[in-house]
């Protein structure tokens, strides 16, 4: 991380701003702390309560409403430590690639997107998570994505 970021625990924003021709419905594939979902890969960590995106607290806003996340199938279970064999039933659709986008609106003009991801421990438990996401608005027919057309993207 950068010194003015730091390496200690701690939640980071990323802002953008998304640029859509016309007033479109896209979708958004969205996930938080690498590709495994709810703890970067650990099968011992926490999934997500349902109307969350992830147990740390991550979440993402589009023109400041927030975007609501899926309904999960499956239970956030209590934590019992690293290592120690529990495994959430299923495992299924945490991952981002893994599960349906979220269907979003776009207003023709500037979009305003912003993603909170969380670094270190959360809720009690004694994870270390990642400042990572992914955050992609893409055309989706049931089966394939692809990108929406004519989108430009703003980091300002």
């Amino acid at each position: 991380m950068s010194p003015v970021v730091g390496t200690g625990p701690g939640t980071c924003y990323a802002l953008t701003y998304i640029e859509s021709p016309v007033d479109q419905e896209v979708w958004l594939m969205f996930g938080l702390n690498g590709m495994w979902g709810h703890s970067g890969g650990y099968r011992s960590g926490r999934a997500p309560e349902q109307g969350s995106w992830d147990y740390e607290g991550g979440d993402v806003w589009l023109n400041d409403e927030r975007v609501n996340p899926p309904h999960w199938p499956f239970q956030s279970l209590p934590w019992t430590g690293w290592g120690r064999g529990r495994i959430e039933i299923p495992l299924t659709q945490e991952g981002y690639f893994f599960r349906p986008p979220v269907k979003i609106h776009l207003k023709k003009g500037m979009n305003k997107m912003l993603v909170r991801t969380v670094s270190g421990p959360w809720k009690g438990d004694l994870g270390d998570r990642k400042w990572q996401f992914c955050c992609m608005p893409v055309q989706w027919d049931g089966l394939h994505y692809t990108e929406v057309k004519g989108l430009k993207y703003h980091a300002r």
